[in-house]
């Protein structure tokens, strides 16, 4: 198992004038965004969501746009 950040300005287009995130124009980005997790990105402000959160193992585990690193500290891992 292995965590990811992924800047998401280079997995996702921005819409100029809303500076949101929106699905590519070509089929086989808008499926590698699908399989990827970062749909769960599109509409966001890409200001505000400049990071994306993957722990992946096989496949992806958990995905999430985070607003910082500092987001993403995990202090402690319970596991039931």
């Amino acid at each position: 198992m292995h965590v990811r950040i992924v800047q998401l300005a280079a997995a996702l287009p921005i819409e100029p004038a809303s500076r949101r995130y929106i699905l590519a124009q070509h089929f086989g980005d808008q499926m590698q965004a699908a399989r990827e997790g970062w749909l769960l990105a599109v509409e966001l402000k890409a200001d505000d969501w400049p990071l994306f959160l993957q722990i992946r193992g096989y496949r992806i585990l958990l995905a999430c746009p985070i607003q910082s690193l500092d987001a993403a500290e995990i202090d402690q891992l319970d596991v039931a």
